[in-house]
């Protein structure tokens, strides 16, 4: 339960973002990578160096899982962040799931890894960069397993379903947009006839 009020706060209150051990390594992640501290750059994605991409998929040796981890922790995470309801401002122009993909996955593996070597997030984050490799090495993906491609699957649909939510609520907004502009077309007609008849 802590953890998914800390997720949440993570999620919404860029206040308290700016305080998680975890953050500031990943803001130093980002200026390295020439991005700066912010998500301008990293929203633009053909800009955001493989690397940054990369790190985004915890490894780890006791949390040994490569892909199989990341795709239960996006899963998890789909399931705990509510992607139509939760406010998206504290990380724009980032979309839900890129800001799930770049940093929340990373943010839960380094608590997980945490926990485990009981030591300080910003370690966890470090030790989860220097080992990233070492779940895929130990537990390659592999064609025909049907757990993996279940929760990928999974987290496809929920991005599907952010990504039409996302398109939908673009037309919405040109709809109303297109609406109200005829109404202002009208609404000048009106005025216009109604000064003729005075005249």
């Amino acid at each position: 339960m802590a953890l998914k009020q800390n997720i949440m706060d993570i999620t919404t209150d860029g206040a308290a973002r700016v305080q998680d051990p975890v953050y500031l390594c990943f803001m130093e992640m980002l200026q390295d990578a020439d991005l700066g501290r912010s998500f301008v750059k990293l929203a633009k994605g053909s800009s955001a160096p493989t690397q940054v991409y990369l790190n985004a998929q915890p490894g780890y040796g006791t949390l040994t899982y490569g892909s199989l981890a990341t795709a239960i922790i996006e899963l998890t995470l789909m399931c705990i962040v509510d992607l139509e309801r939760t406010p998206t401002e504290s990380f724009t122009p980032l979309t839900l799931s890129h800001f799930t993909w770049y940093f929340l996955v990373p943010f839960i593996g380094a608590h997980l890894i945490s926990q485990d070597l009981k030591c300080a997030p910003n370690v966890a984050f470090k030790e989860m960069l220097e080992s990233a490799d070492a779940g895929d090495t130990l537990h390659p993906a592999e064609d025909g397993d049907d757990d993996l491609e279940d929760i990928m699957k999974a987290n496809m649909d929920a991005r599907r379903h952010e990504c039409m939510a996302e398109i939908t609520e673009q037309r919405w907004a040109e709809a109303i947009q297109i609406e109200n502009s005829w109404k202002m077309v009208i609404q000048g007609c009106v005025i216009q006839s109604q000064v003729q008849m005075h005249d």
